[in-house]
């Protein structure tokens, strides 16, 4: 059970944050952005599955090749979600800057109901003054 409860804590509830909050506390250490791409949700399925295996398999039955398994799939998790933080960065600076050009920017005029340019979209405008 200490095998089972070390893993699901440090494997399972950890290396979770690790991976979810990445995307938040690499570009400030690295000093290059880490857009999220949908990529990265696979060495977060893959991390749970192997945890599944092998605690819920290999540590609750005893089953030794599950445990091995498990384990081995834990570390191809983390590796994988190194490669795809790589990946992702690498590919993020070669994006330009700015994301969907705009009409104005791209010569058109913009669509009929967008809103002015400085102004959120939703905003409520304020009433004018009377004078």
């Amino acid at each position: 059970i200490y095998d089972a409860t070390l893993h699901s804590v440090f494997l399972g509830f950890v290396m979770s944050m690790i991976f979810a909050h990445a995307a938040i506390i690499l570009p400030a250490v690295i000093r290059k952005p880490l857009p999220y791409r949908a990529v990265l949700w696979v060495p977060a399925a893959l991390l749970h599955a192997s945890l599944i295996l092998r605690v819920l398999v290999g540590d609750a039955r005893d089953i030794a090749w599950a445990v091995s398994w498990g384990g081995a799939l834990n570390i191809a998790a983390v590796l994988l979600f190194i490669g795809c933080a790589v990946f992702s960065s690498a590919t993020a600076s070669r994006a330009k800057p700015g994301g969907i050009p705009s009409a104005a920017s791209s010569g058109g005029t913009p669509p009929a109901g967008t809103p002015p340019a400085g102004t959120l979209p939703g905003a409520i405008p304020l009433a004018k003054e009377s004078k």
